[in-house]
């Protein structure tokens, strides 16, 4: 899968970078999860259940934090232009708009965190609405899932990642299984 899939697909980008220490990394994945998934409760369940089977898999054994934030369209009235935004806008300001805060991956809590997540979304990513900017929430295009940790060289998630020659970050793209 090439990595410039658009977000209206079901992917996962995946980033491994290299530590100070030579003997772990930083693994990083962004599960992307079109909004069309999130239509119904059962479609959302499935959708995070498959995530979670994933996030189980490969960040086993590992203490891994996760965020959900969402990647939306947002429109300019002043000049009439779209801007396609993932994670948190606010101008003028640090004010993050994000669907949840990070904590420790549970598999058993997951997908009902994810659920509650995931409720209200256009009302989570417009509190930062201010009158000091042109730019307004227009359409959410899908939901994202931040994943981190930092994992030994030897943990079975850095084998998913091609090698690298130069000890630099590797990335990867795939579709969510």
């Amino acid at each position: 899968m090439h990595r410039n899939v658009p977000r209206t697909e079901e992917k996962v980008d995946g980033l491994l970078m290299p530590m100070d220490e030579r003997n772990s990394y930083l693994a990083v994945y962004n599960v992307n999860l079109p909004v069309r998934m999130f239509d119904t409760v059962g479609s959302s369940t499935a959708a995070l259940e498959r995530t979670k089977n994933l996030l189980a898999v490969d960040f086993a054994n590992a203490n891994a934090m996760f965020q959900f934030t969402a990647s939306y369209l947002l429109y300019n009235e002043a000049t009439a232009q779209y801007r396609t935004w993932t994670g948190s806008f606010y101008p003028r300001g640090n004010a993050p708009a994000y669907l949840s805060a990070f904590r420790r991956f549970d598999p058993a809590s997951f997908v009902a965190f994810g659920l509650a997540s995931v409720d209200n979304v256009e009302q989570s990513l417009t509190s930062w609405t201010r009158e000091d900017t042109n730019w307004a929430f227009s359409d959410l295009i899908s939901i994202i899932v931040n994943v981190q940790s930092v994992v030994p060289a030897t943990h079975p998630i850095v084998s998913k990642f091609p090698n690298s020659t130069h000890g630099r970050k590797r990335q990867i793209v795939f579709a969510l299984p």
